[in-house]
């Protein structure tokens, strides 16, 4: 509106290596955005606010695995996440997590794939530091349109063993155009939800994306 003047910025960078035997795959997201015109409390104002620029984002994701094919469609995953978000008040949180996958349909166009294992999660959350086993549920999907537009969705669930009340939930839905064989633009969405958040902190965190992707 008239009284906001808002920026963003997210960047994508990707590596992803198929062979016969293995698939390697290395994606990070930054993503920060600011309101420079945002309200804060001020009791010195007559109004009781001032404005002033806010953070509305800051946050890097960065996700790894190692797939193993033991067949055509089924492998063993090795993987980890990394996620900083000054906003959810997480310093870090780092899950290692080890699954067994299996591909329902792989070819040419299509993928879709489930993958099920133990884990284990490393974490500061509103500066408590935490560690629990974490067994992971995850999917993935991907659609090639042609040769320059495809369509990846994929999501995954992370169970804190010691509390039936902790997990969380990572959801991405993105349409990807290539621009280069170095460039893409990406725009999606993106869900994070976490049912135990640090305190006076939302458990959804529902963002819409555009972006460039580097494609290594």
């Amino acid at each position: 509106n008239g009284n906001s003047k808002t920026g963003a910025l997210t960047t994508l960078a990707d590596f992803t290596k198929e062979t016969d035997e293995d698939i390697i795959t290395l994606n990070v997201v930054q993503g920060y955005a600011e309101d420079r015109n945002g309200l804060v409390e001020d009791s010195t104002s007559t109004t009781g606010f001032k404005r002033e620029k806010i953070k509305t984002r800051n946050d890097i994701t960065g996700q790894a695995g190692y797939k193993l094919l033991l067949d055509e469609l089924n492998f063993i995953n090795f993987g980890t996440r990394a996620v900083h978000d000054e906003l959810a008040d997480i310093d870090y949180r780092v899950n290692l997590y080890p699954t067994f996958g299996h591909f329902f349909i792989k070819n040419d166009d299509y993928k879709l794939s489930f993958d099920v294992g133990p884990g284990y999660t490393f974490e500061r959350v509103g500066s408590l530091d935490n560690n629990y086993f974490s067994p992971r549920l995850g999917e993935e999907f991907g659609w090639i349109i042609s040769c320059n537009s495809k369509i990846t969705q994929n999501a995954e669930v992370f169970f804190n063993t010691d509390d039936t009340e902790d997990y969380q939930i990572n959801t991405n839905l993105n349409l990807e155009t290539v621009v280069s064989s170095l460039l893409s633009v990406v725009v999606g969405i993106r869900d994070t939800y976490d049912n135990l958040p640090a305190a006076n902190r939302q458990k959804n965190d529902l963002s819409l994306i555009s972006a460039l992707k580097f494609t290594f």
